[in-house]
């Protein structure tokens, strides 16, 4: 059985990204003086409601909290505001670009700026909502906040060298929640000409979230002793896997600007800038097409490295050395016992969220990791000597084929090796179905090296009940640190060939992403922008 273990880190820290008035930071247009004034404060959103509890652990493991993570200054830093106002349907009244110069400390002022009375006093009565989207891009729709969506022009970095919304000393971050104006009614009526200089009208303070989440890996090993990044597989025989690198796959290419959560995940009766809660979904931009045959739905279109839409060269050729990472994660408020150090960031990637019914939560359209795994074993004690296939059975590692056929012939040979044995005969034909039989094929690359795949789909929240699939519980969700590391694995994973009768248990983007014969056992508490650990046995 491949197993996850998932623990989850919570804390509700926030970052202030706002202090004293500072007049460096006030905007003016040409006409400043007819202006209306108007001041806000931002909040970089780092605490909410949690939507499942952790517990103690069984078997001695822990699933204990900790502290929200702050994040490097990088991903905090705020240099410009798009700062919109809107009537309740949405439409825009006015809108404004603000540039913002941080201060030593990496707090900001309390932002002040002056909006066109024109535009303002075509609108004297009702509800005013204000939006604030800080390191903006091109694209917003300020006309149509509510559907206003993003693509991504190209395949993204892993991390900040020049991404167009996780970009260094510019992450993209809009509304958390809704902000209403001095509590505003349909019944308010607005008096623009009130609010100068000395009596500006106040916004509220803003609390906004990244747009995109992260993803930290830490090396481990099993058992405690092992080399960094080794899996012991069989004790008996000194089989073991060391993983090498890793992959993201199934990264979306959209996302909205605004959060929007709905009782089933599709766009119908949306909450813009709403809660997650136990009982509802974040609706991703695709969500109608994820909603069926996933048949339809996992291809290329709508993913970057998407999971064998056409062929796996989109995202084989994309894996990332473990070895290469390098920048830690050393923010103290979340691991204050120092007892979980050493997690590295990895990379950044869009929201992907997946509709009712649960049974839509597929390989083919879930975010997961892909890991590269290589098999460490005594090529004489198998039979190798050039470069043969290998074949595993029974999560038991045979060697050659000979091996296979005097492990078969045996006098006390295992029944059912024997009947896959025969199945194949001692002369494989050509285009031999060995998975069909029960056989893994391990294939040596080019250095001689024989290398499995090890899955991982992304588990954002936990139900605690590994036969069952929960709301939301393979997801991305925005403003997210998801911390990975691999406490063990029980087995041989799946041949690097693409060829399908090498493996009993092809890689199938139709597979639904909770197999209790498989993996997954995780442990979960969801907070915006918190530390989450993700503790993955496969």
């Amino acid at each position: 059985m491949k197993k996850f273990s998932k623990i989850l880190m919570s804390g509700l820290a926030a970052l202030c990204l706002w202090a004293c008035s500072d007049e460096a930071n006030v905007s003016r247009p040409a006409d400043a003086e007819n202006d209306v004034y108007v001041e806000f404060g931002v909040q970089l959103m780092q605490g909410s409601g949690s939507r499942s509890e952790t517990t103690d652990g069984e078997n001695g493991g822990s699933n204990s909290t900790g502290g929200a993570e702050v994040g490097k200054n990088y991903e905090n830093s705020v240099k410009e505001i798009l700062l919109v106002l809107t009537k309740a349907d949405g439409s825009p009244i006015v809108s404004q670009h603000l540039d913002v110069e941080p201060k030593e400390d990496g707090k900001y002022p309390s932002l002040v700026t002056t909006l066109d009375r024109s535009a303002l006093e075509a609108y004297k009565k009702g509800e005013i909502y204000v939006y604030a989207f800080c390191n903006p891009t091109s694209t917003i729709d300020i006309n149509d906040l509510t559907h206003s969506t993003h693509k991504l022009s190209g395949k993204p970095k892993l991390l900040t060298d020049n991404d167009e919304i996780w970009k260094k000393d510019a992450f993209l971050m809009s509304n958390h929640n809704l902000v209403k104006v001095a509590n505003s009614t349909p019944n308010t009526v607005w008096k623009w000409e009130q609010y100068t200089e000395t009596n500006r009208l106040s916004l509220g303070i803003i609390s906004v979230e990244r747009a995109c989440a992260r993803f930290d890996f830490k090396e481990n090993c099993y058992p405690a002793g092992e080399a960094s990044n080794t899996y012991v597989l069989e004790s008996d025989k000194g089989v073991k896997v060391q993983l090498t690198d890793m992959v993201m796959v199934n990264i979306s290419k959209s996302f909205y600007y605004l959060r929007r959560v709905s009782e089933n995940g599709l766009a119908d009766n949306i909450e813009l800038c709403g809660q997650e809660t136990p009982n509802n979904y974040v609706v991703d931009t695709d969500a109608g097409n994820k909603n069926g045959n996933v048949g339809e739905t996992y291809k290329k279109d709508y993913f970057f490295n998407n999971f064998l839409s056409n062929s796996r060269e989109e995202w084989e050729n994309e894996f990332t050395s473990i070895s290469s990472l390098t920048e830690e994660d050393n923010d103290d408020s979340w691991n204050a016992g120092h007892n979980r150090n050493a997690y590295k960031i990895w990379r950044y990637a869009t929201e992907n969220t997946i509709p009712a019914p649960n049974s839509n939560q597929k390989n083919g359209i879930s975010t997961g990791v892909i890991f590269k795994g290589k098999l460490q074993f005594d090529k004489s004690t198998y039979g190798v000597t050039d470069n043969q296939p290998i074949y595993v059975y029974n999560n038991v590692l045979y060697g050659t084929w000979e091996k296979v056929k005097d492990a078969a012939n045996a006098p006390n040979a295992d029944e059912s090796l024997k009947a896959a044995f025969d199945q194949i005969g001692a002369t494989p034909a050509s285009g031999a179905d060995f998975g069909r039989a029960g056989f893994t094929v391990l294939k040596p690359n080019g250095s001689g090296d024989y290398e499995m795949y090890y899955c991982y789909w992304n588990r954002h929240n936990d139900n605690s009940d590994p036969n069952l699939m929960g709301p939301m519980e393979f997801a991305v969700v925005r403003n997210n640190v998801y911390k990975l590391t691999v406490n063990k694995i029980n087995g041989y994973g799946h041949p690097t060939s693409s060829d399908p009768k090498d493996d009993p248990d092809p890689l199938d983007p139709n597979n639904p992403d909770e197999r209790n014969d498989l993996y997954i056992e995780v442990t979960v508490e969801v907070r915006p922008w918190v530390v989450r650990i993700n503790d993955i046995e496969f």
